[in-house]
């Protein structure tokens, strides 16, 4: 643990040392006061040259959100971790959100022996520090915040809350290019992954080393993590009716999905899917997210079961047809209108080898 607390130290040196030397117009600090903002907020929904981890939303208002989201799942799918740093009114993310104040951390561990930890901290205001596409987050006392290269190829996220039982940290060493929903990280791509809701992956895939103390017992693993963040300025649950998000390794390739419906009904896809560090296919179509087994009914409703798994389908034009069955192995939540698996991947492109991963993967169901 001494050992990852040096490296944050020179991690956050070397990021001062970044902040100091930066071209002004490529750097930037947002505050984030802990109470509701009056008036209209803004979201940004196209990109620009830089700043994709920045905040995308100013202020935030009694219905905006903005939210920065870092997962790891292990090799054999048995332990992962959620953290989740929010900027969100009671509106914006009912759920996510204090009487006292919008900016909270919500971490979520799932041990290997099927424990499961959850701690929801408030927090005072937030700091936001961009630095090219990479972010600095402090949330004041939490004890909580993380650190990025500018082009967002490492991050190191810091847990140091003792009085809630957890201190550690999370490193991210990406091997997978950041992407926005349809298409490369550049300028002038939309960033709605459906109306109303932004989205940036600034790690899809990474090599992930957990090192955390949890109510006194070490929680330790090596695997598949991810970083993104979402926003917007209408209330999440009058924007999405429901959807199928996640990310998982399948051999030597990265992979991410959304199948999303509007409360109306309407569908909105993203796939992305990248080998050796290269892109090989992100796009907004040719995708099919299903739920199969038991409780496999579409879409989802607040009601619904929880499926067995769920079957991917995405047709990649030139690269062919992939399919991918997956297979839900450990409920890491169980509250509607969320739920998370952790699970196992098998399958490939058509008329190729059978390849197997693991993932990480989660429901929205707001329908009745």
């Amino acid at each position: 643990m001494n050992k990852l607390y040096n490296i944050l130290f020179s991690v956050f040196t070397l990021l001062v040392h970044q902040v100091l030397s930066a071209d002004p117009s490529n750097q930037a600090i947002a505050f984030i006061p802990a109470a509701v903002q009056n008036g209209p907020s803004q979201g940004q929904f196209i990109s620009s040259g830089g700043g994709l981890d920045a905040p995308k939303v100013k202020p935030i208002n009694g219905s905006a959100y903005d939210w920065w989201y870092f997962d790891a799942v292990s090799d054999d799918a048995k332990s992962s971790i959620v953290v989740v740093f929010y900027t969100a009114s009671s509106a914006g993310v009912p759920a996510e959100s204090f009487p006292s104040t919008i900016n909270s951390v919500s971490i979520n561990a799932e041990f290997p022996n099927g424990t499961s930890f959850a701690v929801s901290i408030p927090a005072g205001n937030a700091t936001i520090v961009t630095v090219g596409d990479g972010t600095t987050g402090s949330f004041e006392g939490t004890g909580c915040g993380w650190t990025s290269t500018p082009d967002v190829t490492q991050y190191l996220l810091y847990v140091d809350a003792p009085s809630f039982g957890i201190k550690g940290t999370i490193e991210l060493h990406s091997v997978a290019p950041a992407h926005y929903p349809c298409g490369t990280a550049v300028r002038d791509q939309s960033l709605a992954i459906m109306p109303d809701v932004g989205w940036a992956n600034a790690v899809p895939d990474s090599r992930g080393v957990i090192n955390f103390v949890i109510n006194g017992s070490q929680f330790e693993f090596t695997g598949a993590g991810y970083h993104d963040k979402n926003w917007g300025v209408v209330p999440f649950p009058q924007s999405v009716g429901s959807w199928y998000w996640g990310h998982g390794r399948l051999g030597e390739y990265s992979i991410v999905w959304y199948d999303a419906l509007t409360p109306s009904g309407t569908e909105f896809l993203s796939i992305y899917i990248a080998c050796d560090r290269k892109i090989i296919y992100s796009q907004c179509s040719g995708l099919q997210v299903r739920p199969t087994g038991a409780n496999s009914t579409y879409p989802p409703t607040l009601s619904s079961g929880n499926p067995t798994g769920f079957y991917i389908a995405a047709d990649l034009g030139n690269e062919g047809i992939l399919e991918v069955e997956v297979s839900n192995e450990y409920t890491t939540v169980l509250t509607a209108p969320y739920k998370r698996w952790t699970g196992q991947l098998k399958g490939g492109f058509q008329g190729s080898e059978v390849l197997t991963g693991v993932a990480l993967y989660e429901q929205f169901a707001f329908n009745p």
